[in-house]
């Protein structure tokens, strides 16, 4: 999920002049964009949202604050941790099948 397929004022700007851009992967706009489906009942994509986070972690933790979608930070901001934590645990609510397969304690 990309929060927007835009760049504020697109029409003059780059995706090279450092102004990011809502195309970017936002961790707390996933995080809240899968949050939503998980209350209307979806599980599947919440489920792989956290997957792909995972593997978007960096190795010291945190998450970025945003990055493209091969997980290439976009800004250097990067303490968005209590964002997926956050959503893990509202999957964890729905008991074993929320989780499936996956364990995420390797990203906590």
């Amino acid at each position: 999920m990309v929060a927007s397929l835009a760049i504020p004022w697109g029409q003059a700007k780059g995706d090279l002049e450092g102004e990011g851009g809502y195309h970017l992967v936002w961790t707390r706009d996933l995080v809240q964009c899968a949050g939503g489906l998980l209350a209307a009942g979806n599980v599947e994509t919440p489920l792989r949202s956290l997957i792909y986070l995972a593997t978007s972690q960096s190795d010291d933790g945190s998450f970025a604050q945003n990055f493209w979608v091969d997980g290439t930070p976009f800004w250097s901001g990067f303490n968005w941790m209590r964002w997926p934590f956050q959503f893990f645990w509202r999957i964890k609510l729905m008991g074993s099948d929320g989780l499936r397969d996956f364990d995420p304690y390797p990203m906590l």
